[in-house]
């Protein structure tokens, strides 16, 4: 199990210096935070210390607030221990490890609330505290909103697939209909070794047969991949833009739309998918999408899945138009169920729609069913483990870590071989699948 790959090793950052913080009493007295710095035992928590001093009244209470940024992120809560005095130091911990997930290259704001014995109520202006692994050198570069954490790679290496990924990125948000100006981040490792400390807890099985190469997660706007290859970073970032277009708390997100335009958007074509679906088309194998409003569990219907998902969404795209996807995701982000939206899209069917593109790939027709209702209702699941936060400030808990949420699963380079783990790893993770809507 991933748990037993916790690096143990301790980083310490520390933020030198001080801050002042006037009362609104009229004798002039001030707290300050004198000091603050952590220290990041990576996956497993992030050690929080603050020094603080009153020139007035012995400080009482401290409660940390503390979130990670993102899109969709809330806040939480601690309360420090420390013995009341003029000067304190208090401690706190940000939990990182399962069933709290934080991936790395989250970056965490905190503040202060400090109460004196008087009642008087003191903030603090936000600290920042990025988590990730220590045990690497992490460098960065930014292109067109995208920031990639990376090391042991050349700067060269990492601007040629910025340049290359930030190309399609237009493409993206012209199709998704999201709104331009959107900030990523991704956290890119240089193998699945390395990555699989950084990776959420699935099966052994899982991890042994190096089945994730990648996690998406759309509430944090940020993803974490096991290479650095242009590909696996467009499909995962397809993914945070598909998220941007339906961030509406009820959005449905149907895998065969998600993971088909991110498995599309790999390569800007249908070419590949159609090379990978051909002998699925003469054998009569393909899935009935509504069946695949999530991944399926089964290996051999896995190995369909993403090739026939892309080559439809492309179809979607090139045949029947962008604008008509566009229109498509803006009924999901609404919270239209996946059927539902198509007919009031295209006009007619899903059922009817996947046969106009079965007959464009040669392939035989479904049975047709009857169109359902707009308040039908089967839950649409964009592909993948879902955790998301939910409620409001609450003491010393995060979101189990991923976007809208869910962390994504890059198949471009998976084999035949890999891919039958694939039905143990999905059993194993049914029980963390969540939604945003």
């Amino acid at each position: 199990m991933l748990a037993t790959l916790i690096l143990l090793a301790i980083a310490a950052t520390a933020f030198p210096g001080t801050e002042t913080i006037p009362t609104a009493a009229s004798d002039g007295a001030t707290i300050r935070v004198v000091n603050h710095g952590s220290s990041i035992r990576f996956g497993e928590r992030i050690d929080v210390t603050m020094e603080a001093s009153s020139a007035g009244s012995p400080i009482e209470k401290i409660r940390a607030v503390y979130r990670p940024r993102g899109p969709r992120t809330i806040a939480r809560y601690s309360y420090p221990d420390f013995n009341p005095a003029s000067s304190v130091t208090a401690r706190f911990t940000i939990p990182t490890a399962e069933p709290t997930f934080i991936p790395p290259g989250i970056v965490f704001e905190v503040r202060y609330e400090i109460t004196d014995s008087d009642g008087r109520q003191f903030e603090s202006k936000p600290f920042e505290i990025e988590y990730l692994d220590p045990e690497f050198d992490w460098k960065r570069a930014t292109r067109a909103g995208l920031t990639v954490l990376y090391h042991d790679r050349s700067g060269r290496e990492i601007t040629e697939l910025l340049e290359a990924v930030a190309a399609r990125l237009p493409e993206m948000e012209a199709v998704t209909g999201a709104a331009p100006g959107g900030e990523y981040r991704a956290v890119l490792y240089n193998s699945n070794a390395e990555a699989r400390r950084a990776f959420p807890t699935v099966s052994k099985a899982a991890s042994d047969g190096h089945l994730f190469a990648g996690f998406a997660y759309e509430e944090f706007g940020m993803f974490v991949l096991d290479h650095a290859k242009v590909p696996g970073v467009t499909h995962e970032l397809a993914h945070l833009v598909f998220g941007r277009a339906t961030s509406y708390p009820a959005a449905k997100r149907p895998a065969w739309l998600n993971e088909g335009l991110a498995v599309y958007f790999e390569t800007g074509s249908r070419a590949a998918s159609r090379s990978r679906i051909g002998d699925a088309i003469r054998r009569d194998r393909l899935l009935p999408l509504r069946s695949i409003n999530s991944i399926p569990g089964r290996p051999d219907q896995i190995q369909i899945f993403y090739p026939q998902a892309g080559d439809f969404a492309g179809y979607l795209v090139e045949v029947r138009g962008a604008e008509r996807v566009r229109g498509l995701i803006a009924a999901l982000d609404r919270g239209a169920l996946p059927a539902a939206a198509v007919q009031a899209v295209y006009g007619i069917s899903l059922d009817e729609l996947e046969n106009e593109w079965r007959k464009d790939i040669g392939a035989r027709p479904i049975e047709l069913l009857p169109a359902p209702t707009a308040h039908a209702g089967s839950t649409a699941v964009a592909g993948g483990v879902a955790p998301v936060a939910t409620g409001a400030l609450a003491p010393e808990t995060l979101p189990n870590g991923s976007s809208g949420g869910s962390f994504r699963i890059w198949w471009g380079a998976a084999g035949s071989a890999v891919l039958m783990l694939a039905a143990t790893a999905t059993i194993l993770l049914v029980y963390r699948i969540r939604r945003s809507g």
